[in-house]
């Protein structure tokens, strides 16, 4: 694509575009992860109100159910999030592109001396944003450094520890109900 050929409005209404779209696949990422997050407190809540009203082997076994949901729940969240993550990353590649066009990306050379300006020397995106992307030759390596760092790192290992605990919870079930009626059953 000619990037002469393209309007500097219609760039700066694509800028805007993926701009609104970042926020909003960050938002409803946030908003997945609440709705999870809810989901498996309800789980293990239930689980554990269960095992103290639990006064049959059956219900013990039901019982069972609940961190079978928990590790299942926690599977699939950690999937849903991630693909909502990855379009958050990839809509900040699509507008790192375009302040690159747009020249935000580089020092402002019309600036008025005279006025003092702050940080005068610095582009106009955060040099901080420009030093994570010039590490990488292309979007797609930026993408995959991306995908296991910062905030999806912190959603993974709570998605995983509920994975973890759902596992703890079927042993010490397994071990309770054995315990309290396994000599009734041989």
């Amino acid at each position: 694509m000619n990037i002469q050929m393209i309007d500097k409005n219609n760039i700066l209404d694509l800028y805007k575009v993926f701009a609104d779209e970042e926020l909003k696949f960050l938002d409803m990422n946030q908003d997945r992860i609440k709705f999870f997050s809810g989901l498996l407190s309800g789980l293990i809540g239930g689980t554990v109100l269960g095992l103290f009203k639990s006064n049959l082997w059956y219900h013990f076994a039901l019982m069972g159910l609940g961190p079978i949901l928990i590790i299942v729940v926690c599977r699939i969240a950690k999937n849903s999030t991630f693909r909502l993550y990855q379009r958050f990353l990839e809509s900040i590649t699509v507008r790192a592109k375009l302040e690159q066009i747009m020249g935000l990306t580089e020092r402002p050379e019309e600036l008025n001396m005279n006025e003092n300006p702050y940080w005068c020397d610095e582009p106009f995106v955060a040099t901080r944003h420009l030093d994570s992307r010039r590490k990488f030759k292309t979007s797609k390596e930026w993408l995959q450094a991306q995908f296991n760092r910062g905030y999806n790192l912190w959603i993974n290992k709570f998605f995983i520890g509920g994975q973890i605990l759902g596992v703890i919870m079927l042993v010490i079930i397994g071990i309770l109900t054995y315990l309290t009626y396994g000599h009734t059953c041989s």
